[in-house]
């Protein structure tokens, strides 16, 4: 009878090449600011109303709005309203100083 042949050893086994780390997520955009700031003031003192509604009286400092256009009313101690549109950019300020005295905006 014929010998038998001789068991072949398994080839040895590669090691498996390591897995390339995973790509970090993608940096997210930058979140866009939704709010900047107002700043308004009148001579004299006056109520504040922004968008339809009563604040305070001025002067209002650094008062939260969202970002856009945004409708400010101040009425004076005798009655007197001025009303005025203004646009607020992302993470930024408007400042306005209203005189009833001269019918204009004055300062800044």
């Amino acid at each position: 009878p014929a010998p038998a042949p001789a068991p072949r050893s398994a080839p040895a086994e590669r090691p498996a090449a390591p897995r390339p780390a995973p790509e970090p997520p993608a940096a997210e955009p930058a979140a866009q600011a939704t709010t900047g700031r107002l700043t308004i003031s009148s001579i004299p003192r006056a109520k504040v109303i922004v968008d339809g509604r009563f604040i305070r009286e001025s002067p209002l400092f650094n008062h939260p709005v969202s970002v856009g256009p945004h409708s400010v009313t101040l009425i004076a101690p005798e009655g007197t309203t001025h009303s005025f549109m203004v646009d607020v950019p992302a993470d930024g300020q408007v400042r306005r100083v209203w005189s009833f005295e001269a019918n204009a905006f004055v300062g800044d």
